[in-house]
């Protein structure tokens, strides 16, 4: 790969920027947050909203800014450690603990025999811990509401109390359940002060939390509460999306990966009023994305494969370059038409009224560049660097990082971004539900 000979403008403090290089996801993912309130396309195992609802009950006792003895980590954090550790020394590398956020970690902390803190944990845990993952739909269900225990939380909490036989957990009467309270409860109130979990890895019972704990297995009353908050919805669509994804899929069982385009496709034609809307909002965004989206990998492929400086012309043969020409303007168009809010179309128009008039191939291989350099300068804080690069004679080169070995152009019908319907299956798998 030669490296690009860049033009003046290229200013060491600006960094690479490895995603959404024509800057299509900010607008997906509201029309998915608009269409499953709550879910994000990182959640895979429900028994997580459990286990919040559990700290909630341990840390409960604390005030909502108090930290521990680090002066960086609230008492859910501390609690968050001795769950991960205990579920990492109970089964690592075993399935029941795939999707575990932090297990990583915990498996070097595990190795070389030193317990979790805020060091050894994920390095932004507030948002890449099973709290931070799970923290917006753990909102939505009303399980945790500003770190205590909501309406779902409390229905939530008893019901595994009751699976996991430990009576006494939630309302402080003598049984198994307050004695693991009290166990746990002392566990975090070391760890609060001293900054790190105090408990060594052979703690016995950390065998008895991961047992409790554990992703995989959860309770028959447990799972009938989680899946109920998760389908009955104020906002949003799960009571309608849910079922006709179970459908689907019983349908269609051997897929590996859900064709959403399919699916929204079918859902759309028994649907109305406003999730037709959205539906129909969704399907036309995402074949103006893959349009674009398209394009611009061809150039990269192409660039990719020629290991040279090329110049724009020869873009002008690459398929999605021709086709793309002629279907996007329409699909802009269409786009507008079935956006019903407004600050969709204005967002809309904003970050891509450049592509309303399109005359010819020269012209959308033009802007499928200039879109993209548009995007990467204004991407924070101080903007990303372009993934192509002109060189002082005016040809192209791909920057190495981003360099492909294959075309990663996908088929006209298909979505460039996610819906939440994988997230979906992997909670439905969990609550037996598949």
């Amino acid at each position: 790969m030669i490296l690009p000979l860049l033009t003046e403008f290229d200013p060491e403090t600006k960094s690479e920027g490895s995603l959404d290089p024509m800057g299509t996801y900010s607008l997906a993912d509201k029309f998915a947050t608009r269409l499953m309130p709550g879910f994000r396309e990182r959640m895979r195992r429900p028994r997580f909203l459990t286990a919040m609802a559990v700290g909630a009950v341990i840390c409960n006792e604390y005030d909502e800014e108090q930290l521990a003895a680090d002066e960086i980590s609230p008492p859910y954090q501390v609690y968050e450690w001795h769950v991960v550790q205990a579920l990492v020394k109970q089964f690592r590398g075993m399935p029941e603990i795939i999707g575990l956020p932090g297990s990583d970690k915990a498996y070097r902390a595990l190795n070389q025999n030193l317990r979790l803190n805020a060091s050894r944990y994920l390095k932004t845990a507030s948002v890449f811990g099973f709290h931070g993952v799970y923290r917006t739909l753990a909102s939505e269900l009303d399980i945790i509401d500003n770190g205590r225990l909501g309406e779902g939380g409390d229905k939530l909490i008893r019901a595994w109390e009751k699976d996991q036989n430990l009576p006494g957990f939630y309302e402080k009467r003598d049984g198994a359940g307050r004695n693991f309270k009290d166990l746990l409860g002392w566990a975090v109130k070391e760890g609060m002060n001293k900054g790190e979990v105090v408990r060594a890895w052979s703690w016995g019972h950390f065998t008895t939390i991961a047992e409790n704990l554990v992703p995989s297995k959860i309770g028959v009353q447990e799972g009938k509460v989680l899946y109920d908050l998760i389908v009955n919805n104020h906002r949003g669509y799960r009571n309608i999306v849910i079922p006709a994804l179970i459908e689907y899929l019983r349908l269609n069982p051997d897929t590996s990966e859900i064709d959403e385009s399919s699916f929204y496709q079918i859902l759309l034609k028994n649907s109305d009023g406003d999730l037709y809307h959205l539906l129909d909002s969704i399907i036309a965004y995402e074949a103006f994305s893959r349009t674009i989206t398209n394009g611009f990998e061809e150039i990269l492929f192409y660039l990719s494969q020629n290991r040279r400086e090329v110049d724009i012309r020869e873009f002008l043969d690459l398929q999605w370059v021709i086709d793309g020409s002629v279907v996007i303007a329409k699909q802009y168009k269409t786009c507008l038409d079935s956006f019903t809010e407004t600050m969709d179309q204005l967002s809309f128009q904003k970050n891509f009224e450049e592509f309303e008039y399109i005359s010819d191939p020269m012209h959308f291989t033009e802007l499928l560049i200039a879109h993209h350099q548009k995007i990467q300068k204004n991407k924070p804080p101080s903007g990303k660097l372009d993934w192509i690069a002109q060189t002082g004679n005016g040809k192209w080169l791909i920057r190495t990082n981003y360099s492909r070995s294959q075309n990663l152009v996908k088929p006209a019908n298909t979505f460039v971004h996610f819906y939440r319907t994988n997230s979906l299956r992997s909670f439905l798998k969990d609550l037996k539900k598949l």
